[in-house]
């Protein structure tokens, strides 16, 4: 192909001796599901050898250095549709040639009848084709900064370790710490990962991956790219002390009908793609069928007592063009996923019924000019979410309206100036009934301060109120491209109602930018923002508070003869919201500080470095919690320790090219926080019914010393590549160290406590931070296998997770009496197997 194409470029073509009026004419398209056409690829035709059969490729290649002693040839280009026309040819068996720069030469013969026209589609084949490349759309520079990261969706689907999920892919970047348990949460710079901002399509999200961290909540099929900001995000959004993570979806085609289908071991999904007038449309969705799987299993070989998940999604994407600069887009899109056990064939006890759901659906509407002056951006959406979690102290239910709105526009005042503005809103309306089945009593020993007894009346409280956030922000771009500052300044508002009152906020977060190329292939980049957000403790009172750790694996419970020890973190993550809004009298709002220092560089052989040093520090706030007591109200404060987080980000990234592309990322952070000590002044007995008491305290807060926060993981590698080979095949590895979390170690037996189940003996801890679980290490391998047909791909995948089996102690067992430690739990090898059809 280097050869011929010169040649072509070259050589005047020959006149036929003799003309029949026949005309031949095709389109060329990339062969397999995308079928995309090409354009500018160098087209030749000329007369076939006697035992050359129509439809079949020549029996012998054309040799170059041959074309000037043939008797005539004509050639030509295809044009941006991929079409090309020869007229006035030779009738007969004709050869043609098609060269095109990345792809694989094709030869065909075709007949073509005298005074006739023959129309012809060609499929070509992309070099060393495995269905992997990566396509470098041109970009208006933006105004605003844009993200630490962007990763190419579907090709992030295809790195080891991450089954099919590009976001599993984009948590092996610098600045996320490994989740522990293998949830689906987004720890960025060691913040809470409820303080990450989740959004696809520019509203929220209520949660990125289904109950199985294995799936995201968006069909992977229709997702275009994942962008990351791991600190230092845009000031078009706000509300988030830690990072943001942005999904964007991917329109339809317009050049005909084109379509994925996927089964694996754990879902089954499709998504077609069609033109819709000058529009196009692209739906996609996707069940699991883990719960099928599993009841099968249960029925061959007796109740195993896995709790059983399952899960859907789906999305609707239409775009209309109305005009030459103005588009629409509707979207509509939908989550849902289910967690059960049913009594004696619980794993979780032999007497505890679990059923969790959780759903959202969403509907937007998304309006975009692009004039020579102004761009403008304007979209609504409405998400409707319902939520319950039943267990063995009760139910809880609750329903929520999301309304969100966004609109920005921008311009270029001179080529030196240019400006954003915007603003955005998010109004929630949520809904919970909660119902506690009977009394329910705890009294609990915690060293020498005594504990509360919490008595509530059985039956359904209902609850509802209004929780309102949003800004308008400014940004403005100043400089050139040596040198731009992006000053930005964003006004927040939050607000939160219930029956109990309102609760009114007003911040000022000022944001600056700086970007400097030093150099051809170096880029400096400096980053200093504030970042407000609403904090609040969840309610406290009768029915509420429990959480799913009430049915869920707890601390303390009896496993194959031993007690569990469960860290809190996976008990607290499993479902953030299930414990509830804070009261509207108990929230205020806090702010965090984030600073980073960034230098890019682009190295040889495709490979991109970039080191970033980063700070980021949670201011502390005391808050306090409402308890409702009957019809009485009672106050007690609570303090959020000041936190802190700083470290260096390493990235060595090389794009997809030469058949091999991935990253090596490494993390070296520190996570802080401060103690909170609190001084007992006075205790009162509060009596509120017979035979049962709570005592008021008065207490002095102290913040004391630094010591780790729950996600200190000093040390963060992961090396993850992928290599194309020859006939299809493709191999991927993923290996991830990791330094294990910060434990509260269990330093003798416990005392003796009861509750209305009966009497149970809790461990006396030391101080966090006293030891730390072991060190992570995890190897993860893929094989890909791609049948590439003229219409059709076919692409065969095998995803091991910790191949080598490690059991990283996620969970420990000890002895009845906490003396000694008796086992832990682990995530196992972890197989997906599964087969694709893109058409």
């Amino acid at each position: 192909m280097a050869t011929l194409a010169p040649d072509l470029a070259l050589a005047a073509p020959a006149q036929p001796e003799a003309q029949s009026g026949a005309e031949l004419s095709g389109e060329l398209r990339v062969a397999g599901g995308s079928r995309q056409p090409v354009a500018e690829a160098a087209i030749i035709i000329l007369p076939a050898s006697p035992g050359d059969r129509p439809g079949r490729p020549p029996r012998s290649p054309l040799d170059p250095e041959q074309i000037g002693d043939l008797a005539w040839f004509e050639q030509t280009r295809s044009d941006a549709q991929g079409r090309f026309r020869f007229a006035n040819l030779t009738a007969g068996k004709l050869r043609i040639v098609v060269v095109a720069p990345g792809y694989q030469r094709l030869e065909q013969v075709v007949l073509v009848e005298a005074d006739a026209s023959e129309t012809v589609k060609l499929f070509l084949r992309r070099d060393g084709d495995t269905g992997y490349r990566t396509e470098v759309e041109s970009e208006r520079e933006s105004i605003d900064h844009g993200p630490t990261h962007r990763l190419d969706a579907q090709q992030a689907r295809r790195y080891a370790g991450v089954g099919d999920e590009p976001l599993l892919a984009a948590m092996n970047l610098p600045g996320t710490a490994r989740t522990p348990g293998g949830f689906g949460l987004f720890v960025l710079r060691g913040s809470d990962p409820r303080q990450t901002g989740l959004y696809l399509d520019h509203h929220p999200i209520p949660r990125a991956f289904h109950v199985l961290p294995i799936a995201g909540v968006v069909p992977t099929p229709m997702l275009d790219r994942v962008e990351l900001s791991p600190g230092n995000y845009s000031a078009s959004y706000g509300s988030h002390g830690g990072g943001l993570v942005e999904l964007f979806s991917r329109p339809g085609l317009r050049d005909g009908f084109h379509g994925q289908a996927h089964i694996d071991l754990f879902d089954v999904g499709a998504t077609i793609s069609a033109p819709l007038g000058p529009g196009s449309m692209h739906f996609g969705g996707r069940r699991s069928h883990v719960d099928g799987v599993l009841s099968v299993v249960d029925e061959i070989a007796g109740p195993t007592g896995i709790l059983r998940p399952s899960f859907w999604d789906y999305l609707l994407r239409v775009d209309v063009p109305l005009g030459s600069r103005h588009d629409l887009t509707l979207r509509a899109l939908g989550s849902g996923d289910g967690l059960r056990a049913q009594g004696e064939e619980s794993a979780i006890s032999d007497w505890v019924p679990f059923a969790a759901e959780a759903s959202f659906h969403r509907f937007d509407l998304e309006y975009r000019y692009a004039g020579r002056d102004w761009q403008v951006l304007a979209t609504p959406s409405l998400r409707l979410d319902a939520s319950s979690i039943e267990y063995a102290t009760g139910r809880a239910e609750r329903h929520a309206d999301v309304l969100s709105l966004r609109a920005h526009a921008e311009t270029r005042l001179g080529p030196w100036v240019a400006l954003r503005v915007g603003a955005d809103l998010v109004r929630e309306d949520w809904r919970r009934r909660e119902t506690s089945p009977e009394e329910i009593g705890f009294d609990r020993l915690e060293g020498p301060s005594p504990g509360a007894i919490v008595v509530g009346p059985p039956g359904p409280q209902d609850h509802a109120g209004r929780r309102t956030r949003g800004g308008v922000w400014v940004t403005a771009a100043l400089g050139s491209e040596r040198l731009r500052v992006s000053p930005a300044l964003r006004l927040n508002m939050f607000h939160a109602g219930d029956e109990q009152g309102q609760a009114v906020f007003l911040r000022v977060d000022p944001r600056l930018d700086i970007k400097a190329r030093v150099h051809s292939a170096v880029e400096l980049d400096v980053r200093v923002g504030l970042y407000s957000l609403p904090i609040g403790p969840p309610r406290v009172g009768p029915g509420v508070g429990g959480g799913a750790s009430a049915g869920l694996i707890t601390t303390g419970q009896m496993v194959d003869g031993g007690l569990l020890d469960v860290p809190p973190y996976l008990l607290e993550y499993f479902d953030p919201g299930i414990r509830g809004e804070p009261w509207a009298r108990d929230v205020d709002v806090t702010s965090a500080v984030h600073a980073s220092a960034g230098v890019r560089a682009e190295l040889s052989w495709d490979l991109d470095l970039s080191a970033t040093l980063f700070w980021r520090e949670m201011l502390p706030r005391d808050t306090y919690a409402s308890l409702q007591w009957g019809d009485d109200w009672l106050s007690a404060s609570i303090g959020h320790p000041r936190q802190r987080s700083f470290g260096l980000e390493l990235l060595l990234r090389r794009q997809l090219a030469r058949g091999l592309d991935g990253w090596i990322s490494y993390t070296l952070s520190s996570t802080r926080e401060t103690a909170v000590r609190e001084l007992l002044l006075f205790d009162i007995p509060v009596h509120t019914a017979p035979g049962s008491d709570f005592r008021l305290t008065d207490r002095v807060r102290e913040y004391g010393r630094w010591g780790p926060g729950i996600f200190d993981q000093r040390h963060n590698l992961a090396i993850l590549l992928s290599w194309s080979l020859p006939r299809g095949f493709r191999v991927g590895m993923r290996f991830r160290l990791v330094s294990g979390n910060p434990e509260r170690p269990v330093l003798a037996a416990g005392i003796d406590s009861h509750n209305s189940f009966g009497w149970f003996r809790e461990p006396i801890r030391g101080e966090l931070g006293m030891s730390y679980r072991p060190l992570f290490h995890q190897l993860d391998l893929r094989l890909d296998k791609r049948w590439l047909l003229d219409r059709v791909g076919v692409t065969a995948y095998l995803d091991v997770q910790n191949v080598y089996n490690h059991r990283h102690p996620e969970v420990d067992v000890y002895a009845h009496d906490w003396s000694e430690r008796s086992g832990r739990y682990g995530l196992p090898i972890y197989p997906s197997l599964g087969v694709q059809v893109d058409y």
